[in-house]
């Protein structure tokens, strides 16, 4: 096989127009970023970052997802969440999936599913998730 020189692998890039778009786009975007930087100045607030979050993905034992199941998030202090939010009530996805996000602290998070029955069994998503944890409980 031939090797293609750079000119001729810039051709073929050019005949072919959905590479060609998405040069373009990202060119467009770029320019967006671009004006949107400069326009910022250095006294524009901080804008806030996730602090914590906690990701739920459940399944029954034949694995299939606990698709809409209620659950409750609230911490056992009785502190909020963030700001003003003592308690988050929600449903697991289609996927059996949820997300929630900008917690203060996950330290003495409480995770209620108040439709599920004794036998509730959670696993950690690794080897060594719970010492982990253990260990940026100790250090806050």
């Amino acid at each position: 096989m031939g090797r293609t020189s750079g000119s001729q692998q810039e051709g073929a890039a050019a005949s072919d127009p959905t590479h060609r778009e998405s040069y373009q786009a990202m060119d467009g975007e770029v320019s967006r970023m671009g004006d949107a930087a400069e326009a910022r100045s250095v006294d524009d607030p901080v804008q806030p970052c996730e602090l914590h979050w906690i990701e739920l993905e459940c399944f029954r034992d034949d694995g299939t997802p606990m698709a809409n199941l209620p659950f409750i998030l609230r911490r056992e202090s009785g502190a909020p969440l963030w700001s003003g939010t003592t308690e988050v009530r929600g449903k697991l996805d289609d996927q059996g999936w949820a997300r929630i996000v900008r917690i203060d602290t996950a330290k003495d998070c409480i995770l209620e599913f108040p439709e599920v029955e004794d036998g509730l069994i959670l696993r950690p998503m690794y080897p060594g998730f719970w010492d982990e944890v253990a260990e940026e409980s100790s250090s806050d």
